[in-house]
């Protein structure tokens, strides 16, 4: 019905046509009778239609008068021949459930009524259980306009679509601004139903998908953001290290499967359109054993501005691998990681000097024995690190400045299962791969996998833009961060 000219309620008297000037008269006296036209029927929350009466040939002059009792509606005129109506933010119970009158008042003074019922419509779109890559809300439910969907190029995922007030799937055209990017299935005659998108071959591309109504083409209900991404492929060789010469660095988790993580990882960073190709670096998924860490505890002696160090570079001989795209990562017990003074600071300065150029901000223990303190490096330049608070005691060129880290995107990355449970572990290898392979930076947020430090509740990958850690004032948008391939042709 909201598809066509509605015409509702022609005179059942029996007119007489004048020839000559082509008009309808009824004998008698004049008719109170009129046509009552609706071009669309069915109307978005917080949207407007427009209703005319119109008088029928050879009996003008009438005057109309509309009134509803709906509480979905308002009328912006009551009085005219053109009436229009505008929703409100309540869909309707059912359709075709609110009900307009309007009444005719002919110039003799006769009145005759008629009613057209609306539907008050709402399209939500939300992820579907059937959906095979991302759907962000960008951390505003309640405003579905900013909502972004992930699709792998070349192929198809689904999203789920919900219609109150009584409307059906076939009363609107859902359709993306760009049919190059990504076309759509027809709605089903449902009122919530899943919806099939289909990407073509990009590299990178984005479009919207617009649900329209059929009977005013112009008529947005609904927006959805929908990005197309070449599938990013991480390929990961994973060695579990220790020194069998020296019972300290005896690994916490020797039989621990980290390749077998990939399945549970990619259900997760999928939302990105990335997948984790993991293996373990020995056939037998054995321990590797390596002559490192013979100092007090067992820890590998990690050199920050020196790429690592002496010990680092023996785990790295060891890991040999014939793929130059894989990502090497060695598990550790644990590991010490230092600067190192590269002048003597003495009692009362604010700043030091270190060896390399390059100092993180944090809390750290300086020296060692009766001299060791912790500092607070406020602020860095190359080399040098502005202390909050003066230095209680003197110190020599060469002692160390220690760094608390867990892990390091060097090649091979280092991880350490020290005071971390294993499923820590196992997300510590994407995190630190996700710098490296992924581009991305280190961000503050609890539920997504590069967070800056271990203990998330989630390990999501997201486009509404994250907080950068170590970049005051910078927001990083994951997906699109991420280097992609290009796409390969479609499967025929």
């Amino acid at each position: 019905m909201n598809q066509k000219q509605v015409l509702i309620g022609r005179s059942t008297q029996t007119p007489i046509e004048n020839k000559k000037r082509r008009e309808v008269v009824v004998p008698g006296r004049p008719s109170q009778d009129f046509i009552l036209t609706a071009r669309c029927r069915i109307m978005k929350v917080d949207g407007r239609i427009t209703i005319s009466a119109t008088d029928l040939p050879g009996d003008p002059g009438g005057t109309y008068a509309w009134d509803t009792d709906s509480d979905k509606l308002r009328l912006v005129n009551k009085t005219g021949s053109t009436l229009v109506v505008e929703a409100l933010m309540m869909p309707s119970s059912a359709r075709d459930g609110e009900i307009i009158t309007v009444t005719r008042t002919g110039r003799d003074g006769g009145k005759k009524s008629k009613t057209i019922s609306v539907t008050v419509a709402k399209i939500s779109f939300k992820p579907s259980p059937r959906q095979h890559y991302g759907y962000d809300d960008y951390d505003t439910p309640l405003i579905q306009d900013d909502d972004h969907v992930s699709i792998k190029s070349n192929s198809e995922t689904f999203i789920g679509v919900k219609i109150e007030g009584g409307a059906l799937g076939t009363d609107f055209s859902f359709v993306p601004d760009d049919a190059k990017v990504c076309t759509v299935d027809a709605a089903p005659d449902k009122s919530e139903f899943d919806l099939r998108i289909q990407a073509k071959s990009w590299q990178k591309k984005a479009t919207v998908l617009r649900a329209k109504m059929k009977c005013s083409a112009s008529t947005v209900c609904a927006a959805l953001n929908l990005n197309v991404y070449a599938e990013k492929v991480v390929k990961v060789l994973v060695a579990k290290v220790a020194n069998n010469a020296f019972s300290a660095t005896a690994l916490i988790y020797p039989n621990a499967d980290y390749a077998g993580h990939q399945t549970l990882a990619n259900e997760k960073l999928k939302e990105g359109v990335v997948r984790f190709d993991l293996k373990n670096f020995t056939t037998d998924n054995s321990v590797v054993h390596v002559d490192f860490g013979k100092n007090i505890d067992g820890a590998l002696i990690f050199d920050i501005n020196s790429q690592g160090g002496l010990e680092f570079d023996l785990i790295s001989a060891s890991m040999n691998s014939n793929e130059p795209d894989q990502y090497r990562v060695a598990i550790i017990k644990k590991m010490r990681s230092y600067y190192y003074l590269d002048r003597p600071a003495r009692k009362g300065d604010t700043s030091i000097s270190v060896r390399g150029n390059n100092v993180f901000k944090a809390i750290m223990p300086l020296g060692k024995g009766q001299s060791l303190e912790n500092i607070d490096v406020i602020s860095t330049s190359g080399n040098i690190a502005t202390l909050a608070k003066p230095l209680n005691f003197d110190h020599a060129s060469g002692e160390p400045l220690e760094f608390p880290a867990v892990a390091w995107s060097t090649d091979p990355i280092i991880i350490t299962e020290d005071a971390s449970t294993l499923d820590i572990t196992k997300w510590t290898i994407l995190h630190e791969v996700g710098h490296s392979a992924l581009e991305l930076q280190d961000i503050v947020d609890l539920t997504n996998f590069m967070n800056f430090h271990v203990g998330t509740t989630d390990n999501r990958l997201r486009y509404c833009p994250r907080e950068s850690r170590y970049t005051p004032g910078v927001k990083e948008n994951q997906w699109e961060t991420i280097p992609r391939p290009l796409p390969k042709p479609p499967v025929k």
